[in-house]
């Protein structure tokens, strides 16, 4: 007995033209969404890993600021947007903002390390603590050498 032709041409037909490009456009269609979350996430992941390194380098910047504020006897002179210089026992420290170069570098004596990179803008205030009825107001210093308040603000 025989088959029909109509039922052996079924069974041997593959996938048409139409079919394969269908499969082909939705295949294409996945794998540049792929590729397009993967490059936003690798950007993200890039700049989370920059604001963790601005923290950490703005937190240890802070640090050895007020570490030395602190340990200084007197603010020997400042200018508000670059640079305060502290006496500290024999030592004289500096604190200079370059804002061509965008840093922020200290200096004791002969040497120099730069603490922040990338600095946009820095200001330096000078304030003095003048307690009046167990009110602690701070108020700008016509000397640099009366200052007790250092306030530092960057971006």
């Amino acid at each position: 007995m025989q088959r029909p032709i109509t039922t052996t041409r079924h069974a041997r037909r593959g996938a048409t033209l139409t079919e394969f490009l269908v499969a082909c456009g939705i295949g294409v269609t996945l794998l540049s969404v792929v590729v397009v979350f993967s490059m936003y996430f690798a950007r993200s992941f890039a700049g989370l890993g920059n604001y963790i390194n601005l923290n950490t380098t703005g937190r240890q910047a802070v640090d050895r600021m007020s570490k030395d504020i602190r340990q200084a006897d007197y603010v020997m002179s400042c200018v508000t947007n670059q640079q305060i210089t502290l006496k500290s026992g024999t030592n004289i420290i500096q604190f200079t903002y370059d804002p061509t170069l965008k840093i922020l570098s200290r200096t004791s004596g002969s040497e120099s390390n730069v603490l922040l990179s990338g600095c946009e803008y820095l200001r330096y205030n000078l304030y003095q603590r003048c307690p009046t009825n167990g009110s602690y107001d701070l108020y700008p210093v016509a000397i640099a050498t009366n200052c007790k308040v250092v306030q530092i603000t960057w971006a």
